[in-house]
Protein backbone atom coordinates (compact mmCIF):
# COMPACT_ATOMS: atom_id res chain seq x y z
CA UNK A 1 0.00 0.00 0.00
CA UNK A 2 1.38 2.99 -0.73
CA UNK A 3 2.31 5.88 2.41
CA UNK A 4 -0.15 8.23 0.79
CA UNK A 5 -3.11 5.46 0.91
CA UNK A 6 -2.21 4.74 4.23
CA UNK A 7 -2.02 8.25 5.68
CA UNK A 8 -5.48 9.02 4.21
CA UNK A 9 -6.49 6.04 6.25
CA UNK A 10 -4.95 6.96 9.38
CA UNK A 11 -6.33 10.45 9.30
CA UNK A 12 -9.70 9.32 8.48
CA UNK A 13 -9.47 7.11 11.52
CA UNK A 14 -8.59 9.85 13.84
CA UNK A 15 -11.09 12.18 12.63
CA UNK A 16 -13.82 9.57 13.37
CA UNK A 17 -12.23 8.80 17.04
CA UNK A 18 -11.66 12.65 17.27
CA UNK A 19 -15.50 13.28 16.79
CA UNK A 20 -16.45 10.12 18.81
CA UNK A 21 -14.43 11.57 21.65
CA UNK A 22 -16.46 14.85 21.48
CA UNK A 23 -19.37 15.38 24.86
CA UNK A 24 -22.41 14.21 23.70
CA UNK A 25 -21.25 12.25 20.28
CA UNK A 26 -21.62 9.11 20.00
CA UNK A 27 -23.42 6.52 17.79
CA UNK A 28 -26.52 8.03 15.78
CA UNK A 29 -29.65 6.58 17.76
CA UNK A 30 -31.84 5.36 14.82
CA UNK A 31 -34.92 5.90 17.27
CA UNK A 32 -34.35 9.69 17.11
CA UNK A 33 -33.92 9.35 12.81
CA UNK A 34 -37.66 8.28 12.47
CA UNK A 35 -39.85 11.20 10.97
CA UNK A 36 -41.59 13.00 13.44
CA UNK A 37 -45.63 12.25 13.22
CA UNK A 38 -47.67 14.95 14.06
CA UNK A 39 -51.38 14.23 15.40
CA UNK A 40 -54.40 16.27 14.61
CA UNK A 41 -54.76 18.98 17.30
CA UNK A 42 -57.90 20.23 18.01
CA UNK A 43 -59.17 22.44 20.81
CA UNK A 44 -62.31 22.71 22.82
CA UNK A 45 -63.78 25.67 24.74
CA UNK A 46 -66.37 25.03 27.68
CA UNK A 47 -68.31 28.17 27.83
CA UNK A 48 -70.08 28.91 31.38
CA UNK A 49 -69.47 25.18 32.54
CA UNK A 50 -71.92 23.12 30.30
CA UNK A 51 -73.60 20.23 32.37
CA UNK A 52 -72.30 17.21 31.61
CA UNK A 53 -69.04 18.13 30.51
CA UNK A 54 -65.52 17.93 31.81
CA UNK A 55 -61.82 18.18 30.68
CA UNK A 56 -61.11 14.30 31.56
CA UNK A 57 -63.71 12.99 29.24
CA UNK A 58 -62.59 15.07 26.72
CA UNK A 59 -59.44 14.27 26.87
CA UNK A 60 -59.91 10.67 27.10
CA UNK A 61 -62.00 10.65 24.05
CA UNK A 62 -59.51 12.06 22.22
CA UNK A 63 -56.56 9.96 23.09
CA UNK A 64 -58.50 6.83 21.80
CA UNK A 65 -58.84 8.39 18.18
CA UNK A 66 -55.29 9.41 18.24
CA UNK A 67 -55.84 13.46 18.46
CA UNK A 68 -54.14 16.07 20.57
CA UNK A 69 -56.74 18.36 22.67
CA UNK A 70 -56.67 20.89 24.74
CA UNK A 71 -59.71 22.39 26.57
CA UNK A 72 -60.52 25.64 27.63
CA UNK A 73 -62.93 26.78 30.47
CA UNK A 74 -64.36 30.80 29.43
CA UNK A 75 -66.66 33.06 30.18
CA UNK A 76 -69.66 34.05 27.25
CA UNK A 77 -67.39 37.56 26.85
CA UNK A 78 -64.33 35.90 26.48
CA UNK A 79 -64.93 33.51 23.54
CA UNK A 80 -63.90 35.72 21.08
CA UNK A 81 -60.16 35.68 22.67
CA UNK A 82 -60.60 31.92 23.52
CA UNK A 83 -60.94 31.59 19.78
CA UNK A 84 -58.30 33.74 18.59
CA UNK A 85 -55.99 31.73 20.71
CA UNK A 86 -56.82 28.27 19.31
CA UNK A 87 -56.55 29.28 15.64
CA UNK A 88 -53.38 31.03 16.14
CA UNK A 89 -51.69 27.92 17.06
CA UNK A 90 -50.87 26.58 12.75
CA UNK A 91 -51.30 23.25 14.11
CA UNK A 92 -55.06 23.24 15.41
CA UNK A 93 -57.45 22.02 12.41
CA UNK A 94 -60.62 21.55 14.70
CA UNK A 95 -61.92 24.59 17.32
CA UNK A 96 -65.02 22.64 19.43
CA UNK A 97 -67.23 25.12 20.98
CA UNK A 98 -69.48 23.44 23.94
CA UNK A 99 -72.22 26.11 25.34
CA UNK A 100 -75.70 26.19 26.00
CA UNK A 101 -78.25 27.12 23.57
CA UNK A 102 -77.72 28.20 20.02
CA UNK A 103 -74.01 29.29 18.51
CA UNK A 104 -74.42 32.95 18.22
CA UNK A 105 -73.85 35.02 14.92
CA UNK A 106 -70.35 36.28 16.12
CA UNK A 107 -68.70 32.61 16.47
CA UNK A 108 -70.23 31.92 13.12
CA UNK A 109 -68.98 34.76 12.05
CA UNK A 110 -65.27 34.02 13.56
CA UNK A 111 -65.53 29.99 11.79
CA UNK A 112 -66.25 32.31 7.74
CA UNK A 113 -63.34 34.45 8.82
CA UNK A 114 -61.26 30.98 9.79
CA UNK A 115 -61.80 28.61 6.77
CA UNK A 116 -58.55 26.56 7.49
CA UNK A 117 -59.68 25.31 10.77
CA UNK A 118 -63.01 23.37 10.88
CA UNK A 119 -65.10 24.59 13.71
CA UNK A 120 -68.01 21.85 15.45
CA UNK A 121 -70.38 23.95 17.91
CA UNK A 122 -72.23 22.03 20.08
CA UNK A 123 -75.36 23.51 21.96
CA UNK A 124 -79.43 22.71 22.43
CA UNK A 125 -80.69 24.00 18.77
CA UNK A 126 -79.13 24.80 15.27
CA UNK A 127 -78.91 27.77 13.52
CA UNK A 128 -80.80 27.52 10.01
CA UNK A 129 -78.33 28.48 7.08
CA UNK A 130 -74.98 29.24 8.88
CA UNK A 131 -73.36 29.75 6.00
CA UNK A 132 -70.35 28.68 7.01
CA UNK A 133 -68.87 25.78 5.01
CA UNK A 134 -66.29 24.92 7.62
CA UNK A 135 -68.90 24.57 10.56
CA UNK A 136 -70.72 21.25 11.77
CA UNK A 137 -73.83 21.92 14.58
CA UNK A 138 -74.09 19.44 17.03
CA UNK A 139 -77.07 19.33 18.33
CA UNK A 140 -79.95 16.79 19.88
CA UNK A 141 -82.26 14.74 17.74
CA UNK A 142 -85.07 16.63 17.87
CA UNK A 143 -87.89 14.02 17.57
CA UNK A 144 -86.06 11.78 20.31
CA UNK A 145 -85.88 14.48 22.73
CA UNK A 146 -89.50 15.88 22.08
CA UNK A 147 -90.62 12.44 22.62
CA UNK A 148 -88.45 12.61 26.06
CA UNK A 149 -89.80 15.80 27.12
CA UNK A 150 -93.48 14.89 26.32
CA UNK A 151 -93.00 12.10 28.78
CA UNK A 152 -91.12 14.48 31.13
CA UNK A 153 -94.68 16.44 30.94
CA UNK A 154 -96.29 13.01 31.57
CA UNK A 155 -94.39 12.18 34.60
CA UNK A 156 -94.90 15.86 35.85
CA UNK A 157 -98.34 15.54 35.54
CA UNK A 158 -98.94 12.34 37.52
CA UNK A 159 -96.53 13.93 40.39
CA UNK A 160 -98.49 16.69 40.62
CA UNK A 161 -101.87 15.02 40.14
CA UNK A 162 -102.80 17.42 37.08
CA UNK A 163 -105.62 16.09 35.11
CA UNK A 164 -104.24 17.66 31.81
CA UNK A 165 -101.27 18.84 30.02
CA UNK A 166 -101.51 22.05 27.98
CA UNK A 167 -100.03 22.73 25.18
CA UNK A 168 -99.38 26.71 24.08
CA UNK A 169 -101.07 27.41 20.71
CA UNK A 170 -100.50 30.00 17.81
CA UNK A 171 -97.96 32.65 18.13
CA UNK A 172 -94.51 31.46 16.18
CA UNK A 173 -94.08 27.68 17.07
CA UNK A 174 -90.42 26.13 15.85
CA UNK A 175 -91.36 23.12 15.84
CA UNK A 176 -92.83 20.93 12.83
CA UNK A 177 -96.14 19.10 13.67
CA UNK A 178 -94.35 15.07 13.32
CA UNK A 179 -92.15 16.67 16.44
CA UNK A 180 -95.04 17.99 18.14
CA UNK A 181 -96.69 14.80 17.77
CA UNK A 182 -93.91 12.83 19.33
CA UNK A 183 -94.39 14.90 22.22
CA UNK A 184 -97.84 14.05 22.49
CA UNK A 185 -96.97 10.62 22.05
CA UNK A 186 -94.27 10.52 24.71
CA UNK A 187 -96.66 12.18 27.44
CA UNK A 188 -99.54 9.59 26.80
CA UNK A 189 -96.56 6.61 27.00
CA UNK A 190 -95.87 8.55 30.37
CA UNK A 191 -99.14 8.80 31.60
CA UNK A 192 -102.05 7.67 29.46
CA UNK A 193 -104.68 9.23 31.49
CA UNK A 194 -103.67 12.47 31.19
CA UNK A 195 -106.25 15.12 28.82
CA UNK A 196 -104.37 17.49 26.65
CA UNK A 197 -105.48 21.11 26.16
CA UNK A 198 -104.57 23.89 23.99
CA UNK A 199 -103.45 27.19 25.81
CA UNK A 200 -103.55 30.42 23.36
CA UNK A 201 -99.93 32.03 23.49
CA UNK A 202 -101.92 35.33 23.49
CA UNK A 203 -103.70 34.65 27.13
CA UNK A 204 -99.73 35.07 28.50
CA UNK A 205 -99.95 38.55 27.65
CA UNK A 206 -100.47 41.09 30.68
CA UNK A 207 -103.44 43.24 30.65
CA UNK A 208 -102.31 46.67 29.91
CA UNK A 209 -102.00 48.60 32.83
CA UNK A 210 -102.73 45.66 35.13
CA UNK A 211 -99.61 44.15 37.45
CA UNK A 212 -102.63 41.91 39.25
CA UNK A 213 -101.37 38.78 41.14
CA UNK A 214 -102.13 34.86 40.97
CA UNK A 215 -103.83 32.34 42.80
CA UNK A 216 -103.27 28.77 42.89
CA UNK A 217 -105.84 26.12 43.14
CA UNK A 218 -105.88 22.23 44.41
CA UNK A 219 -107.27 21.14 41.25
CA UNK A 220 -104.20 20.61 39.09
CA UNK A 221 -104.65 24.14 37.62
CA UNK A 222 -103.16 27.40 38.59
CA UNK A 223 -105.78 30.56 38.51
CA UNK A 224 -104.76 33.59 36.44
CA UNK A 225 -106.48 36.64 38.06
CA UNK A 226 -105.54 40.22 36.80
CA UNK A 227 -101.92 40.03 35.20
CA UNK A 228 -103.43 37.89 32.00
CA UNK A 229 -106.07 37.71 29.86
CA UNK A 230 -108.41 34.69 30.59
CA UNK A 231 -107.92 31.86 28.34
CA UNK A 232 -110.99 29.90 26.65
CA UNK A 233 -112.84 27.64 28.93
CA UNK A 234 -110.68 24.35 28.96
CA UNK A 235 -112.55 21.58 26.26
CA UNK A 236 -114.67 18.91 28.11
CA UNK A 237 -112.39 15.94 29.78
CA UNK A 238 -109.57 18.66 30.21
CA UNK A 239 -109.18 20.14 33.18
CA UNK A 240 -111.79 21.09 35.37
CA UNK A 241 -112.07 24.95 36.65
CA UNK A 242 -113.49 28.14 36.80
CA UNK A 243 -112.68 30.15 33.02
CA UNK A 244 -109.51 31.16 33.41
CA UNK A 245 -107.53 28.63 34.97
CA UNK A 246 -104.07 27.35 33.35
CA UNK A 247 -103.46 23.53 33.20
CA UNK A 248 -100.62 23.00 36.10
CA UNK A 249 -98.70 21.49 33.10
CA UNK A 250 -98.02 23.78 29.98
CA UNK A 251 -95.62 22.68 27.00
CA UNK A 252 -94.34 25.24 24.99
CA UNK A 253 -92.91 24.97 21.11
CA UNK A 254 -91.80 28.39 20.70
CA UNK A 255 -89.54 31.00 22.37
CA UNK A 256 -90.98 33.03 25.26
CA UNK A 257 -90.72 36.56 26.50
CA UNK A 258 -90.00 37.29 30.16
CA UNK A 259 -93.33 38.67 30.70
CA UNK A 260 -94.93 35.17 29.43
CA UNK A 261 -92.41 33.32 31.89
CA UNK A 262 -93.47 35.81 34.21
CA UNK A 263 -97.14 35.00 33.81
CA UNK A 264 -96.74 31.58 34.27
CA UNK A 265 -94.41 31.68 36.57
CA UNK A 266 -96.65 33.62 38.83
CA UNK A 267 -99.69 31.47 38.03
CA UNK A 268 -97.76 28.44 39.53
CA UNK A 269 -97.28 26.73 35.79
CA UNK A 270 -94.24 24.14 35.49
CA UNK A 271 -93.00 24.54 32.14
CA UNK A 272 -91.49 22.10 29.73
CA UNK A 273 -90.48 23.75 26.48
CA UNK A 274 -89.42 21.91 23.51
CA UNK A 275 -87.06 24.31 22.25
CA UNK A 276 -84.48 26.90 23.11
CA UNK A 277 -85.68 29.37 25.93
CA UNK A 278 -83.59 32.53 25.92
CA UNK A 279 -85.34 33.24 29.48
CA UNK A 280 -82.92 31.44 31.92
CA UNK A 281 -84.04 29.12 35.10
CA UNK A 282 -87.56 29.24 34.79
CA UNK A 283 -88.33 25.66 32.74
CA UNK A 284 -88.48 22.26 34.03
CA UNK A 285 -86.72 20.97 31.20
CA UNK A 286 -85.49 21.86 28.05
CA UNK A 287 -83.34 20.10 25.04
CA UNK A 288 -80.21 19.37 26.29
CA UNK A 289 -76.76 20.10 24.68
CA UNK A 290 -75.39 16.48 23.57
CA UNK A 291 -72.62 14.69 25.35
CA UNK A 292 -69.65 13.24 25.26
CA UNK A 293 -71.22 10.58 22.65
CA UNK A 294 -71.79 13.37 19.97
CA UNK A 295 -67.85 14.71 21.19
CA UNK A 296 -66.56 10.89 20.07
CA UNK A 297 -68.26 11.34 16.68
CA UNK A 298 -66.59 14.90 16.09
CA UNK A 299 -63.18 14.12 17.24
CA UNK A 300 -63.52 10.43 15.74
CA UNK A 301 -64.38 12.20 12.12
CA UNK A 302 -61.57 14.94 12.49
CA UNK A 303 -59.14 12.03 12.75
CA UNK A 304 -60.50 10.45 9.79
CA UNK A 305 -60.38 13.52 7.99
CA UNK A 306 -64.21 13.62 7.34
CA UNK A 307 -64.94 17.16 8.94
CA UNK A 308 -67.62 18.94 7.03
CA UNK A 309 -70.32 21.18 7.14
CA UNK A 310 -73.40 19.35 8.35
CA UNK A 311 -76.05 19.39 11.73
CA UNK A 312 -75.41 16.04 13.87
CA UNK A 313 -77.89 15.28 15.27
CA UNK A 314 -77.11 13.51 18.56
CA UNK A 315 -79.75 10.54 20.27
CA UNK A 316 -78.21 9.48 23.12
CA UNK A 317 -78.36 11.02 26.11
CA UNK A 318 -78.35 13.66 27.97
CA UNK A 319 -81.45 14.39 26.06
CA UNK A 320 -82.85 16.99 28.51
CA UNK A 321 -81.67 19.27 30.92
CA UNK A 322 -84.08 19.22 33.89
CA UNK A 323 -84.31 22.03 36.88
CA UNK A 324 -83.81 20.09 39.91
CA UNK A 325 -85.53 22.50 42.15
CA UNK A 326 -88.84 21.49 39.56
CA UNK A 327 -88.69 18.21 38.70
CA UNK A 328 -88.93 15.67 42.23
CA UNK A 329 -86.02 13.35 42.34
CA UNK A 330 -88.33 10.35 41.19
CA UNK A 331 -89.74 12.27 38.30
CA UNK A 332 -85.87 12.99 37.23
CA UNK A 333 -85.42 8.97 37.23
CA UNK A 334 -88.23 7.87 35.65
CA UNK A 335 -87.14 10.45 32.57
CA UNK A 336 -83.41 9.21 32.80
CA UNK A 337 -84.87 5.69 31.81
CA UNK A 338 -86.80 6.86 29.16
CA UNK A 339 -83.97 8.37 27.67
CA UNK A 340 -82.28 5.45 28.04
CA UNK A 341 -84.74 3.33 26.28
CA UNK A 342 -85.36 5.38 23.14
CA UNK A 343 -81.73 5.92 22.76
CA UNK A 344 -80.96 4.17 18.74
CA UNK A 345 -84.81 3.56 18.99
CA UNK A 346 -85.33 6.81 16.31
CA UNK A 347 -87.02 4.77 13.30
CA UNK A 348 -89.62 2.85 15.94
CA UNK A 349 -90.95 6.65 17.67
CA UNK A 350 -91.85 7.85 13.81
CA UNK A 351 -94.71 5.09 14.36
CA UNK A 352 -95.57 6.03 18.16
CA UNK A 353 -97.99 8.77 16.98
CA UNK A 354 -100.05 6.22 14.90
CA UNK A 355 -99.76 3.99 17.85
CA UNK A 356 -101.98 6.20 19.67
CA UNK A 357 -106.00 5.45 19.94
CA UNK A 358 -107.93 6.49 17.18
CA UNK A 359 -110.32 8.63 18.84
CA UNK A 360 -106.94 10.40 20.82
CA UNK A 361 -105.45 11.01 17.84
CA UNK A 362 -108.38 12.63 15.94
CA UNK A 363 -109.14 14.85 19.57
CA UNK A 364 -105.26 15.91 19.89
CA UNK A 365 -104.73 16.18 16.63
CA UNK A 366 -105.77 20.07 16.48
CA UNK A 367 -104.29 20.76 19.24
CA UNK A 368 -100.62 19.85 17.61
CA UNK A 369 -101.40 21.46 14.68
CA UNK A 370 -102.03 24.52 16.30
CA UNK A 371 -98.95 24.45 18.34
CA UNK A 372 -96.69 23.52 15.10
CA UNK A 373 -94.58 25.76 13.03
CA UNK A 374 -96.69 26.77 9.84
CA UNK A 375 -95.96 24.64 7.01
CA UNK A 376 -94.36 21.95 8.79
Amino acid sequence: MSTKRWQTRIGAAATAACLLSLEGCGPPDLRTMQPTVHKPTAVVVFVNHPAHWNSADVENAAQQVGVEVKTVSTSSNQVPSALADAVRNPKVGLVVVVQVGTAPNSELEFAKAHTKVSFALFGAQAVPNPGAANVSQVVPDTPTASYSLGALAGDLAVSLQATAIGWLTGGQPTLPLPDVRMAFAGAYMANSGVGMVGVPVTSLSPAPGVSGSTTGNSTGNSSVSGNATAPPPVPSGGVTGAIGSLPRIVVTTQPLSQSQMTVLNRAGVVLVSLCEQPVAGQVAGTPAVPGISAMQKVLSDYASGRTQSSVIASATPPLITLDGQQVPSSVQNQVNSVELSVEGQSALLQTAWRGLPQQLQATWSPIAVQASRVGS
